[in-house]
């Protein structure tokens, strides 16, 4: 079967479940069904960035509703007050907003996404009416405690000097305030994360996987950095995978595609042909994992914890 009659396919049944399933807000459903409504959703946010905001390592936005704030010099979104996360999400990814972003903001905006709802906005509005101190951070709590842990160990808390991050001259004692911010906002929002939960594995079943609305993180091997490092990645229907970057720009791939672009990256960016492939049997030997047909190498990376799903979300 052709590439475009696969993606043609594809979009029928994407609105076979949107008929089926899908609304603006979430939808009344068990457990099956609501993974269902979650892959559409998915789907639809994940094709619409790809299609109208570009990749960047160094977010930025002109939208409206958001504006930046940095944590070590590096910039994330954060929603202005007085606006709905809804309506503020549903922004970001316009090409009106001329935003770009790399692929741990995309994973943040899809589940804000599927989370989106009025009882959200009101939550998140009596947050902002309660504690002048409170923003919404667009930012995933994995990423904020690497950058805890990182000017923990440098003794930030008990600095009030200049520190150099990078290309970027930073105070300490700005720099702890701002993180132990962004964590109390997002210990506030806990509440409306609660459905995002990780996936039950079989015991001693290996790749690591995720189910249909879920997602999962694809890294690569050791010694790997920046973009290529790992694809943040969500299921929009069974074998097929979205991402945000230029592999995602004509529709979502397989785990075995996305596999092979990240090998390849690995090897260019070592500039030794033989990189990823020595680097990723010396794994296997040392764990003594025994490859599995139709299972890219990669994806016996996968760790538990970042395959993750979303249960029916209880009332708030």
């Amino acid at each position: 079967m052709s590439k475009f009659k696969s993606i043609l396919i594809f979009n029928l049944c994407m609105n076979l479940i949107a008929t089926m399933y899908g609304m603006e807000n979430q939808p009344d459903l068990d457990q099956k069904n609501y993974n269902a409504y979650c892959a559409k959703t998915l789907c639809d946010v994940y094709q619409a960035m790809n299609a109208n905001n570009q990749f960047s390592v160094t977010p930025s936005t002109e939208s409206k509703y958001w504006e930046t704030k940095t944590i070590l010099g590096k910039p994330f979104f954060c929603k202005k007050p007085n606006v709905s996360l809804s309506y503020a999400i549903r922004d970001l990814h316009t090409p009106e907003s001329k935003t770009q972003f790399e692929c741990s903001t995309a994973i943040c905006i899809g589940v804000w996404k599927v989370l989106a709802s009025e009882n959200v906005d009101n939550f998140i509005a009596e947050l902002e009416q309660k504690y002048k101190d409170f923003f919404f951070p667009l930012i995933q709590l994995s990423v904020l405690s690497t950058l805890e842990q990182y000017a923990n160990y440098c003794g930030f808390a008990k600095r009030d000097d200049v520190f150099h991050s990078g290309p970027h001259k930073v105070n300490t004692k700005e720099e702890w305030g701002k993180i132990t911010s962004f964590k109390s906002c997002l210990d506030k929002l806990e509440p409306l994360l609660s459905p995002n939960e990780e996936v039950e594995q079989q015991e001693g079943s290996l790749p690591y996987e995720t189910v249909l609305g879920g997602s999962l993180y694809l890294p690569n091997v050791d010694g790997v950095t920046g973009p290529e490092k790992g694809e943040n990645l969500v299921c929009v229907t069974e074998g097929l995978y979205y991402g945000f970057g230029p592999l995602f720009k004509d529709g979502p791939k397989t785990l075995v595609e996305i596999g092979r672009a990240l090998a390849t990256s690995a090897n260019i960016q070592k500039n030794d042909e033989t990189f990823y492939g020595r680097t990723i049997i010396a794994y296997m030997k040392e764990n003594k994992i025994k490859a599995k047909e139709g299972v890219h190498r990669l994806q016996y990376l996968i760790i538990k914890e970042a395959c993750r799903y979303f249960k029916v979300p209880q009332k708030l």
